[in-house]
């Protein structure tokens, strides 16, 4: 189940990649939410969020984009028009 921490960090991820035109958000983007990689470990264990770069950088997939297509269509809408 999707907590609001969960939530947070995807959008904060989505919101780096969108802000600095880029594929992949660095771990720090996400690093001040609370128990970050106990959430994030979820997410990547959802298939929501996947790392790169051994774990420096973290990208949305598919399924972490159609999350926040449905609970946050502002940022969708700026991630199709890039």
């Amino acid at each position: 189940m999707i907590t609001e921490e969960h939530d947070e960090i995807m959008v904060r991820i989505a919101r780096w990649m969108k802000s600095h035109r880029e594929k992949y958000a660095p771990i720090t983007s996400i690093s001040k939410v609370p128990n970050y990689s106990k959430y994030l470990h979820d997410l990547k264990k959802w298939d929501y969020v996947r790392e790169y770069k051994r774990g420096e950088v973290v990208y949305l997939t598919g399924f972490g984009w159609r999350y926040l297509a449905d609970k946050h269509p502002e940022i969708y809408k700026r991630h199709r028009s890039m």
